[in-house]
């Protein structure tokens, strides 16, 4: 199943108002909610300047959440549950070195990358077969990108659907020594 995205900006609503944290939401944006036109991440220690383009990364983030003015928390609702499709976010989420929240086509903030940065994959509803290549991938993922990268951005995550949101989250938060947002 694929969502669309008029399903994904209602996703994406429903997570932000109501399922966050009041802890987390009080310190996070979310893509085309209260003014904010889009959040992108940069995989270079300054966003790009003039035809950059190519050092720029393809990440727009639906939901961030800053610690202390830190970005530490990324929230990707995403349209297709295909595992390839998702793989693609975690080496992009690996480089990930600054990101820049636009509110109204004006920059509200640039935020470097400077302590451990968890994501969130919320896909949509999963069939049984999917769900092994879930459960089958999840370990592996953990091994090649997280363990064997010293380098990464990304520190942790979680995948799950919308249902298991909630529990996901604390989960994440927990492993991470944020058990003051819960």
């Amino acid at each position: 199943m694929t969502k669309t995205l008029k399903e994904i900006a209602k996703d994406r609503e429903k997570v932000y108002k109501e399922l966050l944290p009041a802890k987390i939401r009080d310190n996070a944006y979310a893509t085309k909610i209260d003014g904010i036109t889009g959040i992108a991440a940069f995989n270079e220690a300054k966003p790009p300047k003039d035809v950059m383009s190519k050092y720029r990364m393809k990440i727009a983030i639906d939901i961030l959440a800053l610690d202390n003015e830190k970005p530490f928390l990324a929230i990707e609702l995403e349209s297709s549950a295909d595992p390839q499709k998702v793989m693609g976010l975690f080496p992009l989420y690996m480089l990930t070195r600054m990101i820049k929240i636009r509110k109204q086509n004006h920059d509200l903030n640039q935020y470097p990358i400077e302590q451990p940065f968890l994501l969130l994959i919320i896909l949509p509803e999963l069939s049984n077969k999917l769900i092994e290549k879930w459960i089958d991938l999840d370990h592996k993922i953990r091994e090649l990108i997280l363990k064997e990268n010293k380098q990464s951005s990304l520190t942790d995550f979680e995948i799950c659907q919308i249902e298991d949101f909630t529990p996901s989250l604390k989960r994440l938060l927990e492993r991470n020594g944020y058990d003051n947002l819960i």
